[in-house]
């Protein structure tokens, strides 16, 4: 079976759900020799869902080796170590996807997540608002789409109203300490009554 055809059934098979088909199928292109990047790229993403970092990291790899400047690529790495919350790499891969491709709106929504699992809510939302932007122009009439990425907006411009600065926060949770982070890298809700109220109580 040829490279493109392998390439070809191992995207068909990311599509329908079947993981370990996909990884089986880039595993035989493997024994036939070079493996192409987008087929790697293929495997990271299956590799990603399975919960399998290591292994999508390091397809991720490999992949750029043969294609630095690709977006996909980076944007997964990112995505990747975000789950493993390494914050930081995941922001450094996430950069690199934006400056290849600066209205690639699901960069920003990954780097979003990233800074708000750091407690850094300003840049959260401002790149939220870019991910709004930039869905709204590359995908047209996708409404539950935009809707997502608004309320993920939404509910961290609604936090900064609670927590205004990072000083402010660790005065009132403990020097270091963030608000908890809930599903998806989005922050649980402030306390009852918000940090206004709290520190109105204590006036």
């Amino acid at each position: 079976m040829n490279t493109h055809r392998m390439s070809e059934e191992s995207r068909c098979r990311l599509a329908v759900g079947d993981l370990q088909g996909c990884i089986d199928s880039v595993a035989c292109s493997e024994e036939g020799g070079e493996v192409p990047a987008p087929q790697l790229l293929t495997r990271a993403v299956a590799y990603m869902q399975l919960c399998q970092y290591q292994e999508a990291l390091a397809d991720c790899e490999k992949a750029m080796h043969k294609d630095p400047d690709n977006k996909h690529l980076h944007f997964i790495s990112g995505s990747v170590l975000r789950r493993m919350n390494r914050l930081e790499d995941a922001i450094t891969h996430l950069n690199w996807a934006i400056d290849i491709h600066p209205e690639y709106g699901i960069a920003y929504l990954e780097r979003a997540f990233c800074h708000t699992m750091a407690g850094r809510y300003t840049e959260a939302a401002q790149d939220f608002r870019m991910a709004v932007q930039c869905t709204e122009t590359s995908l047209q009439g996708f409404c539950d789409a935009t809707g997502i990425v608004r309320m993920h907006r939404d509910a961290v411009e609604t936090l900064l109203l609670d927590y205004p600065r990072l000083d402010s926060m660790k005065r009132h949770h403990g020097v270091g300490r963030r608000p908890p982070i809930g599903p998806h890298g989005m922050p649980a809700p402030p306390p009852e009554g918000g940090m206004g109220d709290a520190r109105g109580a204590g006036t």
